[in-house]
């Protein structure tokens, strides 16, 4: 890649879980002692699901983290596709939580809500953890999308509304400039059809613009 990032290779998504948990407990644990709090952005899907079950499980003072998101499908928490709702079940009780949907009725208000609730993440974000999709998304910052194109060419610091190719459409997102600005970025990716996406920057897809401003980045990989 253009930008020599560094990939971590595992042999299997258990190993990748075991250690990205690992290094995760460490990272949060080492930020507290410094500041006494850490602040960090999670992504939602079944493939980080595992790593948050086990980071949780060797985390100390959870009451001490406060985890937001990256980003959400503008959908209740009884959703079945709320990120929300999977990351606070594969914490458990203990951390505290910001989710992304205050008003699931009205998409307007509901982000002028969440950009108030989010300011601690404007001002300080220790540690975010990405995912990608196939087609080179990253949050919900898409190829093709409007509102999504905007975002990549600003400087704001803000939560923005984004449109997905597939259901839920309505998605809310942390901009790229967001994201770029936290201290750690983690990048979680399996399957070899996201690495040759990932490898392939001549695209400049979503997440190309983030390992172009942050090629630092910490990108866990297993088949």
């Amino acid at each position: 890649m253009a930008n020599k990032v560094e990939i971590m290779d595992f042999n299997s998504r258990e190993d990748l879980v075991s250690k990205l948990a690992s290094d995760l407990t460490q990272y949060v644990q080492e930020i507290m002692e410094t500041k006494g709090y850490c602040r960090m952005l999670l992504s939602g899907g079944n493939t980080p699901k595992p790593v948050y079950e086990c980071f949780a499980s060797m985390i100390q003072s959870p009451e001490k983290v406060l985890v937001g998101l990256v980003d959400e499908r503008f959908v209740p928490l009884s959703s079945d596709y709320s990120n929300e709702r999977m990351i606070s079940a594969a914490l458990g009780e203990g951390f505290k939580m910001e989710g992304m949907v205050a008003n699931s009725f009205d998409i307007q208000d509901n982000l002028v809500q969440i950009r108030e609730r989010y300011k601690p993440f404007f001002g300080e974000t220790d540690i975010t953890v990405l995912g990608m999709g196939t087609d080179g998304h990253t949050a919900s910052i898409f190829p093709g999308d409007e509102a999504s194109d905007k975002i990549r060419k600003s400087d704001d610091v803000n939560i923005f509304n984004t449109m997905a190719p597939v259901y839920p459409e309505q998605r809310i997102t942390c901009s790229t400039k967001m994201i770029v600005r936290s201290g750690v970025i983690i990048l979680l990716i399996t399957g070899t059809d996201k690495r040759e996406v990932l490898a392939n920057d001549n695209k400049r897809l979503p997440i190309h613009d983030i390992l172009f401003k942050r090629p630092d980045i910490k990108i866990y990989y297993a088949d």
